[in-house]
């Protein structure tokens, strides 16, 4: 999440004022101490034009329902 914010040149501050909730919280949730609700989560993809599953470390968490389905990374046998 914080390589996608950087990407977008947002400070944890701005991120958080755009998807409207508390710099508190959003540090919280960047730091690993609180989870992202699926409301947050989507406020935070939609501020950054990305996904949900782009704004998890190492798609550790189930794609949301209304989310379209990301393409699997084909391997090679």
């Amino acid at each position: 999440m914080t390589r996608t914010r950087e990407n977008a040149g947002l400070t944890q501050a701005d991120l958080a004022e755009k998807a409207g909730f508390s710099i508190q919280l959003m540090c919280d949730i960047e730091a690993g101490r609180r989870n992202a609700t699926p409301e947050k989560l989507r406020a935070m993809a939609a501020v950054l034009q990305c996904q949900v599953t782009d704004l998890q470390p190492d798609g550790g968490v189930t794609q949301l329902d209304d989310e379209p389905p990301q393409p699997q990374e084909q391997r090679a046998l």
